[in-house]
């Protein structure tokens, strides 16, 4: 039996219409409702098996239709994956039937993880016979713990003396009323959208402004109506209808979006619709998740701090411009150009941690240009175990009134069995990771593990700016992906954006994105240094000072104080320390001065120290402070308060040290540290590391470019095994990761 109320998590998406160009350009939407337009023949390989993403369904319930029986509870949905569907239409055709096409576009909603089907309703709800039909779809889709939002729309509804909306709701509140105890709708969702008139580019500014005050007014009466209506069949609800509206995503970006007057009070567009609506439904139309996290930045920043709830989607038409529809990525894409699964998967990540109370999830806008991007070959019915690849009846209906070509179009339908090792968390799995590897933190039986126990550190410099890097989600996951395979254990990773020109401050805008590197890091066992460090005051102006005569060295001090803050409010994995790469030889009166330059290096990394453990005993972190050191600092004695020690002792005195031992053979490798390994053996808690080169271009006796990748291992293992038992000893680190990747074997 049904239950008797749907109770999948409210905190999701809800759709709208397609997108048209960059909004610059046209500064219009064009309604699809129920005109795609042409589609194009699908292009995929059939052959291949179909994705298999997230479905909350139960996974007992296996099958398509309302003649299915399921538990009585469906798992909560925490992020929701909604799907429009415009085709009204299909609750009235005659062949195919309306149970037919209910079946597959529940099937299809549930073999692609949909959760809730945005469907448009405004044709059924006026008479008690569309009601009926409705509520017959609503328990289809409660069969597979999906929930469907009644999708309503016409872009004249906010002009004055237009009633339509108003009228629509308390026809939903009628469907609701009477629906008792079986499945029913929680939310209405409204697709209202000024610009997408005719007359919209003939306006002025203060015109289109007047038009989004009366958009804003409009959703204000239909809260009004709302509680009204509640109030009216409080006996007959379980709760009040949510009111979801649709946003393009530049509403944050127009001289007349941000200065909307409703009431006598002025305030940007963004902001209204968030106060207003329960939900706002943001048209996040761009395919790469750099893009879409970069529209909705200031959506969702908002609805965190004030209490609103956001979902963005994507689009699938094909027909628009490249960079706002997914039709020529697909579902998955490739590695460069990933397609709608990967690239939603990394934007509900991304905002659920930075926003988890407004963050409600995303959608797919929408299912009869979806479904050519999804095909399947009926023959060889490669779908996911548990689904059935059937030619679709709802692509052969659309191309019958649209008079398109048949294509014989096929889908998937049904709810995949959940299986340990397809990319999905299911049944009794606490992860899934999708690969084969047993010593990452997801084990080969689907469990959350611990990674196998600390050994020899094998560290590893990436150099790269960290906002590129980590913007770039392709490029982070083959450095990850590079790491593991060469077994690295830490990464020593640079925190130096060129272009932004700035450290790790607050208002960083990579903070977020090196939050989820390190969390992505630490799921395949890797560790992250945060490194930060001038090569030559020239190449790096804000850092200025560090190595310079004058002492400034606040920049540094920053860094320090700032990764301390970071860390302490992260809430998943963190980084174990940081790094810090200032070397002597850069400085400006090095050849003049070579004992001052000297000295003015450990009263530097003094000073960055103490700065470090005053911030890191005031948050109650743990991180550890590590530099790189060059190896002929042993020869040099410094007088600091009247007390001379080699300089390499007074640094290992306070840090953590990486010995630049940039040679060739492990002769010379553990000949030239074996003054500061002798040394700092006598420490209490100290941690070494010995790091070699890679770089060519360099004198040959220098780096391992010539002798290669073999040597290098064989070098290191023997310089491992000669210091293993020196309690200081942690490990190695190669420098650097560009050099790495293409040491020859």
């Amino acid at each position: 039996m049904l239950r008797s109320s749907l109770t999948i998590s409210l905190l999701c998406p809800l759709l709208i219409v397609a997108c048209t160009e960059d909004m610059p350009d046209s500064e219009r939407i064009h309604g699809t409702e129920d005109d795609l337009g042409e589609i194009e023949d699908p292009e995929a390989d059939s052959s291949e098996a179909q994705p298999t993403p997230s479905t909350p369904g139960l996974s007992s319930n296996n099958c398509v239709g309302d003649s299915c029986v399921q538990a009585t509870t469906c798992a909560s949905v925490g992020q929701e994956r909604g799907m429009f569907m415009w085709e009204e239409w299909i609750l009235d055709s005659v062949s195919p039937t309306p149970t037919a096409l209910t079946d597959e576009l529940v099937g299809f909603a549930a073999s692609h993880g949909v959760t809730r089907i945005y469907f448009q309703a405004q044709g059924h709800l006026p008479t008690s016979a569309g009601r009926t039909k409705l509520a017959a779809l609503i328990a289809a889709a409660d069969q597979h713990c999906i929930g469907v939002d009644l999708l309503l729309g016409d872009h004249s509804w906010h002009l004055p003396g237009q009633t339509g909306a108003q009228n629509l709701l308390t026809n939903a509140y009628q469907l609701v009323a009477g629906l008792g105890a079986t499945a029913r709708p929680v939310r209405v969702h409204y697709d209202v959208e000024p610009h997408a008139n005719a007359s919209w580019n003939s306006k002025n500014n203060a015109q289109k402004t007047v038009a989004l005050g009366q958009l804003i007014s409009m959703y204000q009466s239909l809260q009004t109506l709302g509680g009204q209506l509640a109030a009216q069949y409080a006996g007959q609800l379980s709760a009040p209808l949510e009111i979801v509206g649709v946003a393009p995503y530049w509403f944050d970006e127009k001289v007349y979006s941000t200065a909307v007057p409703v009431g006598g009070v002025t305030r940007p567009m963004i902001e209204w619709m968030s106060d207003t609506l329960d939900v706002v439904n943001l048209m996040d139309y761009r395919d790469t998740y750099t893009s879409m996290r970069s529209k909705a930045i200031n959506e969702v920043t908002y609805a965190q701090t004030s209490g609103g709830k956001i979902i963005a989607g994507v689009e699938t038409i094909c027909g628009l411009s490249a960079s706002t529809t997914f039709c020529e990525e697909g579902e998955q894409g490739t590695p460069s150009k990933p397609g709608i699964f990967p690239v939603l998967k990394k934007v509900n990540d991304y905002f659920g941690a930075a926003a988890p109370d407004a963050w409600s999830g995303v959608f797919v806008h929408h299912t009869v240009s979806w479904m050519p991007l999804s095909p399947c070959n009926v023959a060889q019915n490669n779908c996911a175990a548990g689904q059935t690849c059937q030619t679709s009846q709802i692509m052969s209906a659309y191309a019958t009134r649209k008079g398109l070509s048949q294509q014989g179009w096929a889908v998937c339908v049904g709810e995949a069995t959940p299986s340990c090792g397809d990319g999905v968390v299911n049944g009794s799995e606490t992860c899934d990771d999708g690969n084969s590897d047993d010593t990452d933190r997801c084990s080969n039986a689907c469990t959350v593990q611990a990674c196998p126990s600390a050994g020899d550190v094998k560290g590893l410099w990436v150099w790269n700016d960290y906002v590129n890097l980590v913007n770039d989600s392709a490029a982070a996951g083959e450095l990850l992906d590079f790491a593991r395979e060469k077994d690295v254990t830490r990464l020593i990773f640079d925190l130096w954006d060129e272009e932004a020109g700035a450290l790790l401050t607050a208002t960083t805008p990579g903070r977020g994105l090196l939050a989820d590197f390190i969390a992505d890091a630490d799921a395949r066992c890797v560790e992250v240094d945060l490194l930060v460090g001038p090569k030559t005051d020239t190449a790096f102006p804000a850092m200025e000072g560090w190595m310079d005569p004058s002492g400034n060295v606040n920049t540094a001090i920053a860094f320090a104080e700032d990764a301390v803050e970071f860390t302490d409010a992260l809430t998943g994995p963190k980084p174990v320390g940081i790094h810090l790469d200032i070397e002597p030889a850069h400085a400006p009166d090095m050849g003049s001065n070579t004992a001052g330059v000297v000295a003015r290096l450990i009263d530097r990394l003094y000073q960055i120290t103490d700065a470090f453990e005053a911030a890191q005993a005031s948050a109650g972190t743990t991180l550890r402070i590590n530099t790189d050191a060059n190896v002929w600092l042993q020869h040099h004695n410094i007088t600091r308060s009247g007390v001379t020690k080699a300089a390499h002792v007074w640094l290992l005195d306070r840090l953590d040290a990486t010995f630049m031992d940039y040679v060739d053979n492990s002769t010379s490798l553990i000949d030239y540290v074996s003054t500061e390994m002798s040394y700092a053996a006598g420490l209490s808690d100290r941690q070494v590391i010995v790091g070699v080169e890679t770089m060519c271009g360099l004198d040959d006796g220098d780096t391992f470019c010539e002798e290669g990748e073999a040597a290098m291992a064989s070098a290191l293992a023997t310089v491992a095994s000669s210091y293993s038992a020196n309690p200081a000893w942690q490990g190695t680190a190669i420098h650097y990761y560009d050099a790495y990747a293409v040491l020859p074997n």
